[in-house]
């Protein structure tokens, strides 16, 4: 599926009986926009509220039908957390984001819009999961949609001393507690903290050899500037500091996944 595809995949979604019921039932059949740009790798889709009215970013990012409408749902929760009045700032995926995603896949499964797959899209949305691959679809012929994501394999074992280097730049040093599915956990020597490392973190490193080079010059609260997909000059803080990407808060309220190589992505 190429980029074009896609994009008309996306179209006849939004145009489908189905869709289209699920949407007036939330209110979303209305100052809705929506916006096809070119694929990213950080995101499969983005929302915000622009002088407004709702803005749905959906890139080309080649996925069969059933994950296409699956990011759909996922950006739609997001734009219901943001008409709440007098909400509670919280994480991009809280409470109110698992709760309202899953009212969406609960409504899009009465409309038969996954069939075959209703138990696994309503197991994925009652575990609250934001990322789509997470939900092992299949096709009529029972196969997986998606081959499974490759996972890092562990390189370190309970036990050993380790040290890495945290979003904000700082060198922790500590033992791993326990090696998890995807992560490591660490505890620090003192005891204090305790911090959930991915396996494949690049800034992890056992305690007697040296850490890797920081990855970017990037720090926690710096502010920068970008353009996003429609070439619109953008400025926040930096959140979150990703192994590949910086989550940026914006001065309008939105949040983007940046990468280190976004060509118009500069200090402010």
């Amino acid at each position: 599926m190429d980029r074009s595809e896609t994009h008309e995949t996306y179209r006849r979604l939004l145009q489908s009986r189905g869709v289209r019921r699920v949407a007036a039932r939330f209110g979303l059949d209305r100052q809705v926009r929506y916006e096809f740009v070119d694929e990213r790798r950080s995101f499969h889709g983005k929302a915000g509220t622009v002088n407004g009215e709702g803005l749905v970013r959906l890139p080309s990012n080649s996925r069969p039908e059933p994950f296409l409408l699956l990011t759909l749902l996922h950006e739609w929760a997001h734009l219901l957390v943001q008409r709440q009045k007098n909400r509670p700032r919280q994480t991009p995926h809280g409470a109110d984001w698992r709760r309202f995603f899953a009212s969406l896949v609960h409504s899009a499964v009465r409309e038969g819009l996954f069939p075959g797959n209703e138990q696994e899209v309503l197991r994925h949305a009652t575990a609250g999961e934001a990322r789509t691959y997470l939900c092992r679809l299949c096709g009529a012929d029972g196969q997986p949609l998606l081959p499974p994501p490759e996972r890092a394999a562990p390189a370190y074992q309970v036990g050993e001393a380790v040290h890495f280097t945290d979003n904000r730049g700082q060198v922790v040093a500590g033992t791993v507690r326990r090696v998890n599915a995807r992560t490591y956990t660490i505890a620090t020597a003192d005891g204090t903290h305790v911090y959930r490392v991915p396996l494949g973190y690049p800034a992890l490193a056992r305690a007697d050899a040296p850490l890797p080079a920081p990855a970017s010059p990037w720090r926690v609260g710096m502010r920068v500037q970008f353009t996003d997909g429609a070439g619109r000059l953008l400025r926040g803080q930096v959140r979150r500091v990703n192994p590949k990407t910086l989550t940026v808060d914006t001065d309008d309220g939105l949040q983007y996944r940046v990468s280190y190589q976004h060509p118009r992505l500069r200090p402010e």
